[in-house]
């Protein structure tokens, strides 16, 4: 399962934000053992350019997830946030 949702505001600023979700059920050829396994990632992305020499994005992730193992299970989170900013052009 997977939603995106975007857009523009009046200044120019670009917007997206984003959620996926996948899940697996456990096979059938492993009797007894839990091997399934769940995974969600939450996202967005903003960028805005305030003059044609240089631009601002800001970026986030955030993923949380559970595998089933033979043994034993294993939890996984993680965050990701960055900011690039591109140098303007140097004044002349």
């Amino acid at each position: 399962m997977a939603e995106r949702h975007g857009g523009q505001s009046a200044g120019g600023v670009h917007c997206r934000i984003f959620a996926k979700h996948t899940e697996r059920d456990e096979t059938s050829a492993v009797a007894g053992r839990a091997d399934d396994w769940r995974l969600g990632h939450l996202g967005f992305r903003a960028g805005w350019q305030p003059r044609p020499q240089g631009e601002f994005t800001l970026q986030g992730d955030l993923y949380r997830g559970t595998i089933g193992q033979l043994a034993p299970a294993v939890s996984i989170t993680g965050r990701t946030v960055r900011a690039p900013l591109l140098p303007h052009a140097r004044a002349r």
